[in-house]
């Protein structure tokens, strides 16, 4: 299984959701061979050929640190993506 962090469906973060909704998309059709999931809050908007996985949140930072870690451990998928960046501590205080 291939698994996405599809978490930007559903939330209005124009530029982020659409490269994730396309990506779902056109992925299925260019490796049929492989299985695809996405880890979403919103299961309703993963396309057809996309497995979807609910993992609700009410904060992104224990999504990030402890839902989505276990969620992996459990479902140990052979290739994880996300479009989440992240910048350490001490980056965040500088500009």
């Amino acid at each position: 299984m291939i698994l996405l962090d599809a978490d930007v469906l559903g939330r209005q973060r124009t530029g982020d959701e659409t490269y994730v909704s396309n990506l779902l998309r056109e992925l299925p059709a260019a490796a049929p061979d492989l299985r695809f999931a996405a880890v979403t809050r919103h299961p309703e908007l993963v396309p057809d050929g996309v497995e979807p996985i609910a993992l609700p949140a009410r904060s992104q930072e224990l999504r990030m640190a402890v839902s989505l870690p276990l969620l992996l451990r459990r479902l140990r998928p052979r290739w994880r993506t996300s479009s989440t960046r992240f910048r350490s501590a001490t980056a965040a205080g500088r500009s």
